[in-house]
């Protein structure tokens, strides 16, 4: 949602540069204008809709949130309430949503291993072997 009609001035992909690639993820961006009908709907932010889908996952212990202003940290924990409004319905339809455009990330009950090596390629290092 955020780089869905460019780069805000005040963003971290406008202002630290290893951030640019942010507004350039275009199935994401096409993902999320595909679920801006569903926060309408059960009445969230698209971050918010987001976190609470993140929050369902019975393999979430914590979600970890990139908020870099106080606005930002209030609005993520209304997301406690739109969890609390999700149907299994609407869970459906978000991982729907998601998939159509392009964006599902594959299922790794290792997502920390899965980021490292992210982290690793994005820098420019071999992961072959990690």
């Amino acid at each position: 949602g955020r780089y869905s009609k460019g780069v805000p001035a005040d963003s971290r992909a406008a202002t630290v540069g290893r951030k640019a690639g942010l507004a350039k993820q275009e199935r994401e961006i096409a993902a999320a204008a595909a679920l801006l009908p569903v926060a309408r709907e059960f009445d969230c932010s698209l971050a918010q809709l987001s976190l609470a889908w993140v929050l369902n996952n019975p393999h979430v212990s914590t979600a970890i949130i990139g908020a870099s202003k106080p606005s930002q940290v209030l609005d993520n924990v209304k997301a406690l309430e739109c969890l609390a409004r999700l149907t299994p319905d609407a869970i459906r339809r978000i991982e729907k949503a998601v998939a159509d455009a392009g964006a599902e990330a594959p299922y790794t009950p290792d997502i920390s291993a899965t980021m490292a090596k992210k982290k690793l390629a994005f820098a420019g290092r071999d992961t072959t072997h990690a």
